[in-house]
């Protein structure tokens, strides 16, 4: 594998998700159903895997990287902040955000 500059110059091999990750990921799940409906849940969750997808093939795409910690755009309200291991070629999920909610509830997380 060759790295120049900071970036992945192939494909990710793995993507770790936190313990983080899963319970924040899980929390939007839960607020989208009680607030909104299955249809809109379903949506984030193919959002998701096309992120995932995405992010496989090109790890870059759509991301603002500083010191290795990558945040990504999902929707206009919520964000992925992810970090790169260039050496492991894995990127690994920290921590899903939905600005809609409770930022108080983030706190616990972090």
């Amino acid at each position: 594998m060759y790295v120049r500059t900071g970036y992945f110059s192939t494909v990710v091999k793995k993507i770790i998700w936190s313990d983080k990750s899963g319970t924040s990921y899980f929390k939007i799940l839960d607020f989208l159903i009680l607030i909104w409906n299955e249809d809109i849940w379903q949506d984030f969750i193919s959002l998701i895997d096309e992120m995932y997808i995405a992010l496989i093939k090109n790890p870059q795409s759509g991301k603002i990287t500083i010191f290795n910690i990558g945040k990504i755009l999902l929707r206009k309200n919520a964000k992925l902040y992810d970090e790169d291991d260039y050496e492991m070629a894995q990127i690994k999920f920290l921590l899903f955000k939905d600005n809609r909610q409770n930022p108080e509830s983030y706190l616990k997380l972090l």
